[in-house]
C-alpha cells in the first residue's frame, strides 16, 4: 500500500529515491533506455500502474483502483513543473511510455480515466 512511504508511490527500483528527485528537479539524463542511471524506471512504473488497473478493471478489485490514483497523485506532484524541453528529455528515457508520460500532466483523476480507456481499448 503506498501509505507505507507517505508519498503515494510504489515501486522497486533501485536507486530509485534518487532517481525521482532528480528528475523532480529537472536533471534528467538519459542515453536510451536508462534515466538518471536507472534501467526503464519509467517503464517499470507503468507496468504496475497497468497491473494495478486491471486488478481494479477485471476483479473489481477497489484496493487497486486506491493504489493507482495514490501513484498517480504522486506522479502528477513529482513531475507537474517540469518544462517542456524536460519532458521532451524525459520522453527520451523510454519511447515506448510516452502516452504514459504524457499523462503526468493532468490531474490524478484524468490519468485514471486515460488508462481506463486506454486498457478497455487494447
Amino acid at each position: 500500500m503506498p501509505s507505507a512511504r507517505g508519498t503515494g508511490y510504489v515501486g522497486g527500483i533501485p536507486d530509485e529515491d534518487r532517481i525521482w528527485k532528480e528528475v523532480a528537479a529537472g536533471n534528467i539524463k538519459s542515453s536510451g533506455f536508462d534515466l538518471n542511471g536507472g534501467w526503464v524506471p519509467w517503464y517499470m512504473l507503468h507496468k504496475v500502474w497497468d497491473g494495478l488497473i486491471n486488478a481494479y478493471l477485471l476483479c473489481d478489485n477497489e484496493l487497486a483502483k486506491t493504489v493507482v490514483v495514490k501513484m498517480s497523485d504522486w506522479a502528477y506532484g513529482t513531475f507537474k513543473n517540469l518544462s517542456e524541453e524536460k519532458f521532451q528529455t524525459f520522453y527520451g528515457s523510454d519511447l515506448s511510455n510516452i502516452i504514459h508520460i504524457n499523462m503526468v500532466r493532468s490531474s490524478n483523476l484524468h490519468v485514471f480515466m486515460i488508462f481506463i480507456l486506454i486498457e478497455t481499448m487494447q
